[in-house]
Order: C-alpha cells, then structure tokens, then sequence
C-alpha cells in the first residue's frame, strides 16, 4: 500500500522519529485528555440546564456522540501503537478514524431518530464546541 512506502521513506531518515518524539514531549497523556473533555462536557450541559432540561440533555448526548467514538479511536490508537511496527500502527490508525467516523454518524442517526423532545442547537453546539476542544488541547495544555 502506499502508507507501506510513505514509512519505508520515512524510516530512512532518523530526523524524523528524533522530531516526532520531541514534538509528544509535553502533550497531554490521552486519558487526561478525555478526563478533560468529559469535564467540559458537563459544564456544558450544565450550563444549558439554565434554559431547560431538554437543552441540558441534549447538550450532554451531542457531547457524548463526540466523547463516544473519540474514546474508541484513542483506545484503539493507543493500545496498538506501541507495537513497533510502523505500517502496522499506521494501518490500525485508519482503521480506527473510519469506525470513529462511522459510529459518529450512526450515533446521530439514533439520536434524531429516537430521541423526542430535544435540542437539536444545543445538541450541534456541543458537539462543535468538542470537535474544536479536541483541535485546541494540544496548544492549550502544555
């Protein structure tokens, strides 16, 4: 495949294993991360209980179709890419983006589907506001 070449090209080069280390040094570990989140998400959902409990719900279930599949994928990432083997890592990485993708999307499809009364501003403000808080971690805790 062609991430097979992109690491053989890679793995010529000791700079970037050297850079890619330098660069993890300070970041936060991946479950502070997503203990991080998970705090954000209830003072969320706290914050629209002030405009009723259908937003608060709402806003913690448009968190949890975030927090659901992002926990997965780093579970899944973490626990392989210890390995060694670099295709190996880099193939279970996609893998793991493709089914946080499909069960995010499955995981909306329940929720409009199912799930009466609700929010839906609360519900996509939520998730926005955790997709852009997983964006901005790596600048904001270092």
């Amino acid at each position: 495949m062609w991430f097979g070449r992109v690491i053989e090209h890679a793995q010529r080069w000791p700079c970037v294993a050297q850079t890619a280390t330098a660069m993890n040094e300070g970041r936060p570990t991946p479950a502070r991360l997503l203990g991080l989140q998970f705090i954000l998400l209830v003072l969320i959902s706290g914050g629209f209980f002030i405009d009723s409990w259908v937003s608060a719900y709402s806003a913690f279930v448009g968190g949890l179709i975030f927090y659901v599949p992002h926990g997965y994928f780093t579970l899944k990432f973490f626990r392989e890419r210890d390995g060694g083997n670099s295709e190996r890592v880099l193939q279970v990485m996609w893998m793991a983006e493709v089914n946080k993708l499909v069960l995010t999307g499955a995981l909306f499809a329940a929720v409009f589907v199912t799930l009466e009364p609700l929010n839906a501003t609360a519900l996509l403000l939520t998730f926005a506001v955790m997709v852009l808080s997983n964006w901005l971690a790596p600048l904001l805790l270092r």
